[in-house]
């Protein structure tokens, strides 16, 4: 039997591992990514040894489920559960840990902070005064109430607390350009809606484990209080005539 020889198709090494959502077929993804963190980007595969450190891995979408439609009112498993099963393999394959060079998205604050500034712009092209106060409406206590309540914290240390690792330099720089000013926002209100995921675990936490790093870095306390919505309402239309009522929103003008 011939030895075989591995085919040179033109491909540039992987430099870095971007995940947004879960695959439709995860052995596949789970196999491929697994490849490629093992290889140095698929660079090296005549190595008995995983590479290591591993290429960047950048994820997001942290969510573990997610409500099924009206026929199956279950819990869906969600892209939180693939990175969770990508870090158990990784760790069972190479005996190390999968590290992340930056968590994105919900409940990191750097997601909120980039929905404000997109706010503050739409603001300005309507001729409006920017806003200081927004309200994050959302059914799932452990992503939209937890970086809603993060993001509030973030704003009431001077924006000089913050959980998540990512590197904002140039999301701030963006802003100041093209706005020549700071943000006016003051507060975030978490408004937690009594449907979908918050309907389902109002009286079990599916949720064991997070796969974001910043949980890691926050006390039992700490959690629990950031989890806690400030306000709550049955449902989007109630929310919304709450925060009209709040705001003194004339909804009729």
């Amino acid at each position: 039997m011939l030895p075989t020889k591995l085919v040179d198709h033109g491909f540039y090494p992987m430099e870095a591992v971007l995940l947004l959502g879960e695959p439709l077929n995860w052995e596949s993804a789970l196999q491929l990514i697994i490849d490629v963190l093992t290889t140095n980007g698929l660079r090296d595969f005549r190595g008995t040894k995983a590479s290591y450190p591993h290429i960047p891995v950048f994820a997001c979408n942290l969510d573990l489920f997610w409500i099924g439609e009206r026929d199956l009112p279950m819990p869906r498993f969600g892209h939180g559960i693939f990175l969770l099963c990508l870090e158990r393999l990784y760790k069972r394959m190479t005996d190390n840990e999968l590290h992340y060079k930056a968590i994105c998205g919900k409940p990191t604050e750097a997601t909120y902070m980039y929905a404000a500034h997109l706010i503050e712009e739409k603001a300005e092209e309507m001729g409006l005064q920017p806003p200081r106060r927004v309200y994050v409406l959302g059914d799932n206590k452990e992503s939209d109430i937890l970086g809603a309540n993060l993001f509030e914290h973030h704003l009431q240390s001077g924006e000089k607390s913050r959980f998540d690792n990512c590197d904002l330099s140039e999301l701030r720089a963006n802003y100041l350009a093209k706005n020549k000013t700071t943000s006016e926002l003051k507060h975030c209100f978490s408004t937690l809606i009594e449907t979908g995921a918050s309907a389902e675990v109002k009286q079990k936490s599916l949720i064991e484990q997070s796969v974001s790093t910043l949980y890691s870095r926050l006390t039992h306390r700490e959690l629990d209080e950031f989890k806690t919505p400030q306000l709550v309402e049955k449902d989007l239309q109630t929310a919304i005539r709450m925060i009209c009522d709040r705001e003194k929103f004339n909804v009729a003008a």
